[in-house]
């Protein structure tokens, strides 16, 4: 029977690569994976579109993802970045005005006039309406 090495390696073990990233160490760290994502997860369940809304996808060019999440009145348009490199899309053919939407932590895309230029990883968020 042939082990796995990279499974194995570190289970059980002080490694750095796994102390490094244990959440007794991240926990107090502002900054941590950890702690941005519990702040993004808390950013999230302040929007009911974003959890129980129905889904709309966009078509886009490029490593770009798009949809359009409604619910009870709410239309959030979320707009995401996949490769490493920047990109600039087109926004799409909306009814209403857009509006950016802040606080979830994450690199923000920004808008000049219908053009919409993402960072690397990169996400943006919108109000409809």
């Amino acid at each position: 029977m042939r082990r796995l090495a990279s499974a194995t390696a570190c289970r059980g073990c002080r490694c750095p690569r796994n102390i490094a990233r244990a959440v007794a160490r991240q926990q107090d760290d502002p900054r941590s994976v950890l702690n941005g994502f519990r702040a993004f997860m808390r950013w999230r369940r302040a929007r009911p579109a974003l959890r129980w809304g129905e889904i709309e996808f966009i078509e886009t060019d490029g490593p770009v993802l798009a949809f359009i999440r409604r619910f009870e009145g709410q239309a959030l348009l979320l707009m995401f970045n996949l490769g490493a490199a920047a990109v600039e899309v087109v926004l799409p053919a909306v009814s209403g005005k857009l509006t950016a939407i802040e606080g979830h932590g994450l690199q923000m895309g920004s808008v000049h006039g219908n053009t919409l230029q993402l960072p690397g990883h990169g996400a943006w968020f919108a109000r409809l309406g």
